[in-house]
């Protein structure tokens, strides 16, 4: 059986978790957890939403399936 080295599987949390606050409308936690996974600037993210984004596409792929570091 493989084992995911330890970055990775809370990789895969984080990812799990930002899904579920996304789902549930809890856009400051999702920025929170985005911030910690890709050490994205709030601040900067939150401007360029305010310009007239209707939707968060400004957002990286959180999608863990999408995840092209897999190493095979």
């Amino acid at each position: 059986m493989n084992q995911l080295p330890d970055s990775e599987v809370l990789r895969g949390l984080l990812h799990a978790r930002i899904n579920k606050a996304h789902s549930a409308g809890q856009h400051r936690y999702v920025d929170f957890l985005l911030d910690r996974l890709y050490g994205l600037d709030a601040q900067k993210r939150r401007l360029a939403s305010q310009r007239g984004s209707r939707h968060r596409a400004e957002l990286p792929s959180i999608s863990p399936a999408q995840d092209d570091r897999s190493g095979t």
